[in-house]
């Protein structure tokens, strides 16, 4: 990790709701250790749903159904899958108009496992610009003769992941 997916999902998410692109935005963190029912919860509490936590497995994935099938516009984000989720037996509906699914990942086939439409790829940075972006953050005390080449060290330990800088 550190290329920025999460980063960048929370800025979409912020994106959306600005511009009213939808009027909802949900998001659980899924991680390497899947628990369908902390993620029906997590979900569940951003779009407003009370105690999901005391309710059966059924009940979860049918109010999260009509939740999200309802006739409001609502992005729903999954951070950092590891392997493919059915995302109908959460009670995520794969067909409906209104919700859309962001899916952020470190591992293309939990993508297609998970039937993602379109892939966008993040990048790392190239060393010009893991240069730029260390710069701009530490300021231009690295340009001193005696810090610049453990800066420009620092800046190549990190591998051109932005978190890391």
């Amino acid at each position: 990790g550190g290329v920025g997916k999460t980063t960048m999902a929370r800025r979409i998410m912020d994106r959306v709701l600005k511009e009213h692109v939808f009027e909802e935005v949900a998001m659980a963190v899924v991680s390497q250790q899947v628990d369908n029912s902390n993620i029906q919860v997590e979900i569940g509490g951003s779009l407003g749903l009370k105690n999901l936590k005391d309710d059966t497995s059924q009940v979860r994935v049918q109010k999260l159904h009509d939740r999200l099938t309802g006739t409001k516009r609502i992005l729903l984000v999954l951070d950092d899958i590891w392997e493919g989720l059915e995302l109908e037996s959460l009670g995520i509906p794969c067909d409906s108009k209104g919700c859309k699914i962001l899916v952020t990942s470190r591992n293309k086939d939990a993508l297609s496992d998970t039937n993602v439409e379109k892939v966008f790829g993040m990048e790392i940075l190239s060393v010009e610009e893991a240069w730029f972006l260390f710069r701009e953050r530490v300021g231009t005390c690295v340009d001193d003769a005696k810090l610049n080449p453990i800066a420009k060290e620092v800046v190549d330990e990190c591998g051109g992941l932005p978190l890391a800088l």
